[in-house]
């Protein structure tokens, strides 16, 4: 063992190797400072542009391949990093017909390279690149994404993150509409979905857990932003299974704060108004799930406001004006919210975010509306106590 040690070359660095030796391109530029002083100009600025050499060779030779791939993409327009992207699909898909098998190393390749255009992609748009064209492409990228790398959370987290900032981008709403095939929801529930079950097989690994934790906020992010005010996104959102996706969610992640109010926030938008996707949260056992999830993060604000507000609109009497084979019984979802600890929750939530108006409004609403008989609800509202 030792002899191996000995044979080893301490990693190179710039001003000093790993074994606080000094480093080759140091040791030159000190040597070139000399000859110059001593007058010998030409063997000192030779030798200095020589130490300059060895230390962007090395600088270069530390140098990660995604970061690589990041540097070259940095200088090229949306379509052509995508072209990367779609170059590498094509050349995975011939060596898997060829080789009846997936070849490890061109897969390495793919995970570098798509990994680094969807990166690459996020900063673009969000720097202003916000064109329909670049748009478009960015959604392509997405479900290249998609499509080879489902299983890879990382990926998916930079995937789900672009589909979030290109989301409200009507030619790319009408593209997830009119080529379901292609640009469908189920892709995106999908992921979320399957991400969720190897979830629940983490032990011990925080920092896996909490990127599985990513993923899920990511995609309700995604999909809620997708679906904001685009009823018929709304119902495919419903029809996909994101509903059941967020309610198991924050029946996993309990905890977890982030999940909990992004998971509310989708379900808020996509029912919101919509009594056939409303039936759907009733039916999956919504209404004491987000009960629950109100009680165990008492501490977000926004938790309690979209729960409070996916309740109050429930609740509310104009739900039940639908059609004939889709009637929602009002007093039953209420004696439902009553029988999960509606109360006990909504009074600590008036207690604790008392300034937040909206909250408290409809805070006292829903204790008004389920038969709560105190006759002070909150330092703002006074209500008469019911028979």
């Amino acid at each position: 063992m030792s002899e191996n040690r000995s044979n080893q070359q301490p990693t190179q660095g710039l001003l000093s190797n790993e074994d606080g030796s000094l480093a080759a391109p140091m040791f030159l530029f000190v040597v070139s400072i000399a000859l110059c002083l001593s007058g010998k100009w030409i063997w000192g600025v030779a030798l200095g542009i020589g130490a300059l050499v060895i230390a962007v060779c090395n600088a270069a030779g530390t140098i990660e391949d995604k970061e690589k791939h990041e540097i070259r993409f940095n200088v090229m327009q949306a379509a052509d990093i995508f072209k990367v992207m779609l170059r590498w699909e094509a050349k995975y898909l011939f060596e898997y017909q060829e080789k009846k098998q997936e070849d490890v190393q061109v897969e390495r390749e793919g995970r570098v390279i798509v990994l680094a255009g969807l990166g690459v992609l996020v900063r673009r748009y969000e720097q202003g690149h916000k064109t329909d064209i670049c748009a478009l492409v960015c959604q392509e990228a997405v479900f290249l994404a998609f499509r080879r790398f489902n299983k890879d959370n990382e990926i998916m987290i930079a995937a789900l993150s672009l589909l979030s900032i290109i989301g409200k981008n009507e030619k790319v709403r009408q593209r997830v509409l009119l080529e379901p095939d292609t640009f469908g929801l189920d892709m995106p529930v999908g992921v979320i979905t399957k991400a969720l079950v190897r979830a629940k097989y983490i032990e011990n690994d925080e920092e896996r857990e909490m990127q599985a934790a990513e993923l899920q906020r990511k995609g309700f992010l995604s999909l809620g932003v997708l679906s904001d005010k685009a009823s018929d996104l709304a119902r495919k959102v419903v029809q996909e299974g994101g509903v059941e996706a967020a309610l198991d969610a924050i029946d996993w992640f309990r905890h977890h704060a982030d999940v909990v109010n992004w998971a509310l926030w989708l379900i808020f938008i996509v029912c919101y108004e919509d009594p056939s996707n409303k039936i759907a949260v009733i039916q999956h056992h919504g209404i004491p799930k987000i009960i629950e999830a109100m009680h165990n993060c008492p501490d977000r604000l926004d938790v309690s406001r979209h729960g409070v507000a996916i309740l109050f609109d429930l609740m509310r009497e104009e739900t039940a004006t639908c059609q004939p084979n889709e009637q929602i019984d009002i007093w039953r979802i209420r004696e439902t919210a009553r029988s999960a600890g509606l109360h006990d929750v909504v009074l600590e939530i008036l207690e604790r975010y008392s300034e937040a108006s909206d909250v408290v409004m409809m805070g006292n609403e829903l204790l008004a509306g389920t038969g709560y008989t105190k006759t002070t609800l909150s330092p703002s509202v006074q209500i008469e106590e019911l028979d």
